[in-house]
C-alpha cells in the first residue's frame, strides 16, 4: 500500500516537472519521496527497488534510466543508513488532568 502511494506520488512529480533542473541535487529529490517511508517498511532493499519501479512502471509508464536506477540506489542505501543511525526518543503517555471550565476565570 505504501509502496504504491510512494510510486504514485514520484508519478505525480514527474507530471508537475516537479525536480526539473535539480538533476544533480538526488538528496531533495529523493529525500522527498523517502522521508514518509515507514522505518519497517523496507527489508530487503533490491527487493522494494524492483516492487517500487514495477509500480511507478505500471502507475505512468515511467521507465528508469540507468543512471536513475543507480541515483536511486545510492541515495536509498545512504538514507536508511542515516535512518537507522539516528538516536531513538522514547516518549511516555501523558494522562494530562482535566480541567474544569467551571473555575477558568473569565475576563470582562
Amino acid at each position: 500500500m505504501v509502496k504504491n502511494q510512494l510510486a504514485e506520488k514520484y508519478c505525480d512529480s514527474l507530471e508537475k516537472n516537479l525536480f526539473k533542473g535539480l538533476d544533480r541535487e538526488s538528496i531533495l529529490k529523493y529525500e522527498y519521496f523517502f522521508s514518509s517511508i515507514p522505518k519497517d517498511l523496507i527489508k530487503d532493499e533490491n527487493e522494494f527497488l524492483e516492487t517500487f519501479k514495477s509500480s511507478v512502471k505500471s502507475i505512468c509508464s515511467y521507465e528508469f534510466s540507468e543512471s536513475n536506477e543507480k541515483e536511486l540506489k545510492s541515495f536509498l542505501k545512504a538514507y536508511l543508513k542515516t535512518k537507522s543511525n539516528t538516536p531513538k526518543t522514547k516518549v511516555e503517555v501523558i494522562n494530562p488532568t482535566p480541567i474544569n471550565t467551571a473555575i477558568i476565570p473569565v475576563f470582562r
